[in-house]
């Protein structure tokens, strides 16, 4: 009788130590998809910020970035839509113009099991 006992507890203790082994496994794994993903998104607005800089007038026609892959980060896609700022807590923010908008990157990648993530950034641009 305590032998049978003390093997359930041994297989009870193992079915734990694998289980906490498999979830930690794909913790990592989440947390170097986003890590990914947040590079690139750092990356879309880093070249968006020196477009603007650059060419202020190109930037300003705020055209929209459907799903668009880059090369050094296979697997990931990234979409780059901006959004209208208008309201009175903006300064030179004014209905009817476009000298304000928040811009949002939106980086896509599938995991090995199938699953669909998406990481979401933003970053507010005003005229100079």
């Amino acid at each position: 009788m305590e032998v049978i006992f003390a093997v359930g507890i041994i297989m009870l203790t193992a079915t734990g130590v694998v289980s906490l082994l498999v979830s930690s496994a794909g913790s990592r794994k989440r947390s170097v998809d986003l890590k990914r993903a947040s590079e690139l998104s750092e990356k879309v607005m880093e070249s968006l910020s020196q477009q603007e800089d650059g060419y202020p007038t190109n930037f300003w026609q705020l055209r929209s970035v459907g799903a668009t892959a880059d090369a050094g980060f296979p697997g990931y896609q990234y979409s780059v839509n901006f959004l209208y700022v208008t309201g009175v807590d903006y300064p030179n923010c004014n209905v009817g113009t476009t000298n304000c908008t928040e811009v949002v990157v939106d980086v896509g990648w599938t995991s090995g099991v199938g699953v669909t993530s998406t990481h979401r950034s933003t970053k507010f641009f005003s005229k100079k």
